[in-house]
């Protein structure tokens, strides 16, 4: 495997709409910290750059302006707020500026072994004096809080001075009107920044939001050589800028390095530059050992699973008070707020890569536990929990409530993940201090919410993943997923009787969830021997796809959500998801008449949609129509295939590629609590290989056309199925199929 393998240049993409989708595809962060791809000199010579740098889980809010309100409407809403921007970095060399020179020989790359950002390039005065310059960036993945940059300079044609200028402030991109609601709006007027002095006066920001309370510190320390620079500094209203300036004599190369810190508190500590990039490039290595995967067949396609895996490590918050946003740390698209993608998206390759990882997504839900009491009260639910279906401080935060609230699957999406995280890393403790006391309220709130009607227990007025169909009755999904959760919870509490007491949970909540999860509704029309999406999709006309051109899509952005709602239209995988998750309630002739029925009818509009069509394609022998689908998760971003990676990456879709390749062409299931795998190849590649930690164990897999070879790399001996034939797997075992 050669060192090229983990580069991603420019010319890997084709993204030639816009230069700022590159600042996203070259994000760097940490799950704490994260700043998008632009160039040092952008602040000067490209105005319209984002140069936005994100703390995870620092926000600001503002009251919502509802012309009409009503009551239990979320009241306030949360972005993601900026903080100052270290980057901006430019010199003039013997008196011209670097703004009247030219560049050429540019290198511009990503290399995802090591994570760093890198770029080369040749600078020429009007005197034809030559510079050559290069850059390295990385947001450090051992030491949360900090940014480091290094910036190097040799002059090839003559001696001379340079004057180095950068700026430390909080600046804000360039919005333009539009009514996307996958945009953020700018916060940039509710912020303060003013520049405090701390030790040998060195100067540091302070960052206030007006409404949420929150503070964040900031400072910007320079140096070369492990020596600290003094810059001249001037402060302004966003911060400040600085200047200095060094004799370089031709042929010698003089580097300024960068260390930045964010956090709470003001941070004095000055790092060693080189400690701090060692240690960092060794957690990558040790990253990709466990989570590389490996195909035959298509070097371009290697390096998209590479970068879309790199970006979805990098976007978890790991301190179990944070989470990953629908954008990761890349931009305020979506306004940094947490949805359900984790639970369903995401969160399962931390589970089988990175339990500990996936164990501090999961507490983040605890965290916010008593907000979504709160808020199940608020909609006069007498029982149990509601969380909310945008977030980032906990309280719901959606003003579309059709599409917003109404999504109360989520409670089912949480349950899930925490029930799968369970059975995947065998955590019994986790489940038995925080995972049982949140699937219990979850239990609580379908008995409060639904209802028994005759023989049957229903869950009306909800919203089911598909956001094209709003405010139905028995959404085959939610009611799927409710119909697990009250299953899960009795179950539990019989292996566990002692919970019964320290959760205050009554003899007959557990008869009632029994009786509930037996009597679920779940929609199914016997004349077309279809799985119903929910009770009223067959009274709804099925949407004109053949009237309605090409740029009318995403329908979102071109018609009335009322429009929308009175069709048969999908914008994403809604009862496909569940047949997903639940593949064996399913004979293989419903799923592949489901598959067919619903894939006429969906756009594809949400980036969620793809990956699951796909995953599902190669359980009923659609393997080819599954590439296709797995080929547009991987290129989401790199293509621009939903024309907004501008506003950030797809971390939905980053997880549903690896869903794809695990679940998808891995065929990775747990059934009956047994680990089960049975992979399918494409025909355009000759093998696939990936590692999975099951049980404290860790398995590598090994597919080609002709063989499967699993491998117990470490851990003790299992009991596994391999294309449904029982297996022993031992240490040092390899066993063929």
């Amino acid at each position: 495997m050669s060192e090229t393998d983990f580069l991603l240049e420019i010319t890997d993409m084709s993204l030639e709409k816009n230069q700022q989708n590159y600042e996203t595809i070259f994000s760097l962060s940490n799950g704490y910290l994260g700043t998008r791809g632009s160039k040092e000199e952008d602040f000067i010579l490209n105005k319209k750059a984002d140069q936005g740098t994100f703390v995870n889980g620092f926000y600001e809010s503002e009251p919502i302006v509802y012309g009409e309100a009503a009551y239990g409407y979320a009241k306030d809403s949360q972005t993601i707020a900026r903080v100052p921007n270290a980057k901006q970095f430019m010199f003039s060399f013997n008196g011209t500026p670097f703004s009247k020179g030219k560049i050429s020989n540019e290198h511009h790359y990503l290399d995802m072994k090591k994570g760093i950002l890198c770029r080369s390039f040749t600078w020429v005065s009007q005197k034809d004096e030559v510079v050559e310059v290069k850059t390295e960036r990385f947001v450090s993945m051992t030491n949360k809080h900090f940014l480091f940059n290094q910036y190097e300079v040799t002059p090839v044609t003559h001696s001379g001075l340079f004057e180095f200028h950068g700026e430390f402030t909080t600046n804000d991109r360039v919005l333009e009107e539009d009514d996307d609601p996958r945009k953020a709006k700018s916060m940039a007027h509710l912020l303060t920044t003013q520049v405090l002095l701390g030790e040998e006066q060195e100067p540091y920001l302070e960052t206030r939001t007006s409404h949420s309370g929150l503070c964040m510190m900031s400072s910007l320390t320079l140096s070369t050589d492990q020596e600290k620079i003094l810059p001249r500094t001037q402060s302004t209203s966003t911060g400040y800028h600085y200047d200095f300036e060094v004799e370089v004599a031709k042929d010698n190369s003089y580097a300024v390095r960068q260390q930045v810190y964010y956090g709470e508190s003001y941070e004095t500590e000055f790092l060693d530059y080189l400690s701090e990039k060692a240690a960092h490039e060794a957690y990558w290595l040790d990253f990709w050992e466990m989570s590389d995967i490996q195909i035959e067949g298509d070097p371009t396609l290697q390096k998209g699973i590479r970068h879309n895996l790199f970006h979805l490590n990098q976007a978890a918050g790991r301190d179990g008070k944070t989470n990953i946003s629908a954008k990761g740390i890349t931009s305020d698209g979506y306004e940094g707020h947490y949805f359900w993608d984790t639970e369903m998206y995401m969160i399962p390759f931390f589970i089988y890569t990175q339990p500990e990882v996936a164990k501090k997504l999961l507490m983040y839900r605890y965290s916010i536990l008593n907000n979504a009491k709160k808020r199940a009260e608020e909609l006069g639910i007498s029982s149990g929990v509601l969380f909310p279906w945008r977030t980032i401080n906990g309280e719901e935060c959606s003003a579309y409530y059709p599409a917003g609230t109404a999504q109360v699957h989520i409670n089912g999406d949480i349950s899930y993940a925490i029930q799968t995280y369970v059975d995947v890393t065998g955590d019994t403790q986790f489940m038995e201090e925080y995972g049982a006391e949140m699937m219990v309220e979850i239990a609580r709130f379908w008995l409060s919410f639904g209802a028994f009607n005759q023989d049957e227990f229903m869950i009306n007025g909800v919203t089911g993943p598909d956001e094209y169909t709003a405010l139905v009755n028995n959404n085959f999904y939610t009611n799927k997923l409710a119909k697990y959760n009250l299953e899960c919870v009795v179950n539990l509490i019989q292996e566990s009787p002692y919970l019964q007491e320290r959760l205050a949970i009554q003899q007959d909540e557990i008869e009632k969830w029994a009786l509930a999860a037996k009597l679920m509704r779940l929609p199914y029309d016997k004349e077309r021997g279809l799985t119903l999406q929910d009770d009223g999709m067959v009274y709804r006309q099925v949407w004109p796809f053949k009237t309605t051109p090409k740029e009318k899509y995403p329908l979102l952005l071109h018609y009335h959500p009322m429009m929308i709602y009175k069709h048969q239209v999908n914008k994403q995988a809604d009862t496909v998801l569940s047949q997903y998750l639940f593949e064996g309630d399913f004979t293989r002739e419903q799923l592949a008449r489901d598959y067919a029925y619903y894939e006429s009818i969906t756009t594809h509009d949400s980036s969620l949609s793809r990956s699951i069509f796909g995953i599902v394609g190669t359980r009923i022998n659609e393997v080819e129509k599954a590439y296709d689908y797995f080929m547009d998760t991987v290129s989401m971003d790199l293509d621009d295939v939903q024309g907004n990676t501008i506003d950030g990456i797809h971390a939905a879709n980053l997880g549903g590629m690896w869903l794809g390749l695990v679940k998808g062409f891995g065929g990775v299931t747990i059934q009956d609590k047994e680990l089960h795998i049975s992979p399918v190849l494409p025909d355009k590649w000759q093998s696939l290989t990936f590692c999975i930690k099951y049980q404290s164990r860790v398995i590598r897999v090994f597919v080609s056309h002709k063989e499967v070879r699993v491998t117990l790399v470490s851990g003790e001996k299992i009991t596994l199925a391999i294309n449904k034939q029982s297996v022993i797997l031992e240490s040092g075992l390899v066993i063929t199929l």
